[in-house]
């Protein structure tokens, strides 16, 4: 059986998104944005655990970063570069934390 999951999730998670706007029609705000590329890093993260490459406290991993970023992007509505930066943050205390964890 091939493995495709890591590559067929996000993409159908990137056109349902898009279906939705389309059909809703939903302007492009940062808080769309924001909720658009945390679903994409929880959906690939998920499709690479369907395919059994990652265990599955790493999709737990992904999650926490996705509920942050959603969290983030719903009460501070960031600018700008802010996105990238806000997401190496969080990238990096969850690494921190999950190697206290493992340890």
């Amino acid at each position: 059986m091939n493995r495709l999951w890591g590559s067929v999730l996000p993409l159908v998670y990137v056109f349902l998104f898009a279906g939705l706007m389309r059909q809703y029609e939903v302007q492009f705000t940062p808080v769309v944005y924001w909720a658009f590329i945390g679903g994409i890093v929880f959906s690939s993260a998920l499709g690479i655990y369907l395919d059994g490459r990652i265990p599955g406290r790493s999709v737990l991993v992904f999650g926490l970063f996705t509920l942050i970023w959603l969290i983030l992007g719903l009460k501070y509505r960031p600018e700008g570069n802010s996105y990238v930066f806000a997401g190496i943050l969080i990238t990096f205390v969850l690494s921190i934390v999950m190697q206290k964890i493992g340890k």
